[in-house]
């Protein structure tokens, strides 16, 4: 980083391995895989090392029936580095910072699967699993506060698919999931919620699908009101010529807070995320109209997808910070928001396949109805282009990607966080070099160079936080018969 960022004298370090392994063993079929990562981050006091093990299974009972199970466990131990200084000292905590202060966080899933088909026009689907995470502030500090909290989510869901006719397709199902968390602020808390959901397909022409369904969600967490509600949808795409295909949709959405976001207490540095029991589901209805088009051309393909997009929100959930500058966080609800704009994506090849291109933009109005203002910390235009040259056993890409700066926030931060307005547009490059040695010397090789943010562009995506700054990795990959 610049001169007056620089907190050490030798760059820092980021390196990791993964490894996976995949058989088939007649009806018996086995992937494993597991990682390790550590990095010595781009701030002072953000060294983290992470690791992770991934293992699944499945197994043919017989033609119409196989079960699969998966386990995927992980750890990160983390510096808690939260925001900077201030602008002058970006790469360096504030001062106070109890540096022998770490955040351990553990997370397990496990889940199964059995498949039954019990004809060409009917099968079923039964799931079930568990996700658990665990999350413990540590330090040697014995005067310090230690946060610590362990939650578990149980679900599962039947879903049966059936082909009534020849232009009719139904599916239906229900889910459960019970949510626990444990040693939060108020104590140990529960969530139920159930569901059951159907949704039709028909075909009433060659080239024309409409579907309609509907879900019901009940939710009841401890010692608070439950919440019953009925959202359904439809929906219609139409293949107008081969290349030209139009869709519409129309939805109601309802979605209950977490427990996180009804009872976590956490600090970051003079930060606390405080508990609101009170809060109330978030309730919403989106509409969508989008175009996909293909293009030949006499060498190479494009495919062009435009929408626009509509998303009206009652209660709409969101972290605030109050006036009166105590430092806690805390979910309410908005009353009114909504949100609308539209998506552009954009990919193909140029003649001859010299070169090709993708590119996405999204160009959206995010509005507080209730304070006639523009929701915080969202941007209102994004763009992402990748340009792929091919070079014979060589790859180059490179990406280009803008964000602009977003205007409205908690004005309330400045009471713990310096130079908090210190926000500018995202411009980033990133490059990377591909050599494919098979292709080059018969060797089941691939390097990459990686080249991230290029141009050193200095920026921030969270208030208070430096973004990565330029950085160099070399990657090899095998893959062995």
């Amino acid at each position: 980083p610049r001169e007056e960022w620089q907190y050490r004298s030798t760059l820092p370090f980021t390196g990791g391995a993964d490894l996976s392994y995949s058989q088939r063993f007649g009806r018996l079929g086995l992937l494993a895989a597991g990682g390790v990562k550590r990095t010595e981050g781009h701030h002072d006091y953000l060294k983290t090392l992470r690791w992770n093990g991934f293992v699944k299974s499945s197994y043919d009972l017989s033609d119409a029936t196989q079960i699969s199970a998966f386990a995927n466990v992980a750890r990160q131990t983390r510096d808690n580095f939260v925001f900077w200084k201030d602008l002058r000292n970006a790469t360096r905590p504030p001062d106070g910072t109890n540096r022998d202060e770490e955040i351990v966080s553990d997370k397990l899933a496990v889940a199964a699967t059995l498949r039954h088909i019990f004809s060409n026009e009917l099968f079923a689907t039964l799931r079930g699993g568990l996700y658990r995470t665990e999350f413990e502030e540590t330090t040697t500090s014995a005067d310090d506060d230690q946060l610590s909290s362990s939650a578990d989510a149980w679900n599962t869901e039947l879903q049966v698919n059936t082909i009534l006719s020849e232009n009719w397709l139904l599916t239906a199902g229900a889910s459960g999931q019970l949510n626990t968390i444990a040693e939060s602020f108020l104590g140990d808390q529960e969530q139920v919620i159930l569901a059951g959901y159907a949704q039709a397909e028909w075909k009433p022409a060659d080239k024309i699908t409409l579907t309609g369904g509907a879900r019901l969600d009940h939710e009841n967490t401890t010692s608070l009101a439950s919440h019953t509600q009925l959202s359904p949808k439809a929906g219609m795409s139409w293949e107008v010529f081969d290349s030209t295909r139009l869709r519409t949709s129309l939805g109601f959405g309802f979605r209950t807070p977490t427990l996180g976001e009804r009872f976590a207490e956490l600090r970051f540095g003079n930060l606390r995320v405080a508990p609101n029991p009170t809060l109330a589901p978030e309730k919403s209805w989106s509409a969508e109209i989008g175009l996909n088009q293909d293009i030949a051309l006499a060498e190479g393909a494009w495919n062009v997808d435009a929408a626009f997009f509509y998303n009206r929100f009652n209660d709409l959930i969101e972290p605030i910070l109050p006036s009166d500058g105590d430092g806690n966080i805390r979910f309410i609800n908005i009353t009114r928001a909504q949100i609308f704009g539209v998506e552009l994506g954009v990919k193909g090849w140029l003649p001859g396949n010299v070169a090709g291109l993708e590119l996405a933009l999204t160009a959206m109005q995010p509005d507080d109805l209730d304070s006639d203002t523009d929701l915080k910390y969202r941007s209102k235009l994004l763009f992402q282009t990748r340009l792929i040259l091919p070079l014979g056993p060589l790859q180059f890409q490179t990406d280009y990607r803008f964000q602009d700066r977003f205007d409205h926030i908690d004005d309330e931060v400045r009471f713990a966080i310096r130079d908090h307005d210190a926000r500018v547009d995202v411009h980033v490059v990133d490059m990377r070099l591909i050599a494919d040695m098979y292709k080059a010397a018969g060797l089941p090789l691939r390097l990459t160079l990686n080249a991230d943010n290029v141009f050193n562009y200095y920026y921030t995506e969270i208030i208070g936080n430096l973004a990565p700054t330029r950085s160099l990795t070399l990657q090899l990959a095998t893959q062995l018969p």
